[in-house]
């Protein structure tokens, strides 16, 4: 039996984004081996893009891997315990003897843009 895609932009996206929601590690899977080898195997990614062919036209992998990794992404921050503020890391020292200790990523962005270019790349 073929089942009939409706051409309605909020219905397909909805479609598309349960359906991703619901087969989110075999997507993940798939995405991940098809950026390691090139290769996409016939599986629900084809599917998803499927569903969002009538909408995305020839844009329908790439619109199917947007789904994706949305609902990956939606998978991580619902199992995640960390809160949304971002947490102090350590920094180690460097060589040249810089201050080090505990930053927030803004604080070491800052720290990063305030200090003097020494002219070496990647140092």
């Amino acid at each position: 039996m073929t089942e009939t895609i409706p051409n309605d932009l909020n219905a397909i996206r909805a479609r598309a984004a349960a359906f991703a929601a619901e087969h989110v590690v075999a997507l993940a899977r798939e995405v991940s081996a098809w950026q390691d080898t090139g290769l996409l195997v016939d599986g629900r990614m084809r599917e998803l893009a499927a569903i969002v062919a009538p909408i995305a036209g020839d844009h329908k992998m790439q619109m199917a891997e947007s789904f994706a990794d949305r609902a990956a992404r939606s998978a991580v921050l619902a199992a995640s315990s960390l809160p949304d503020l971002p947490k102090p890391f350590r920094v180690e020292q460097p060589q040249n003897h810089e201050p080090f200790g505990l930053f927030t990523g803004k604080q070491m962005i800052e720290y990063r843009l305030s200090k003097p270019k020494s002219g070496r790349e990647g140092h």
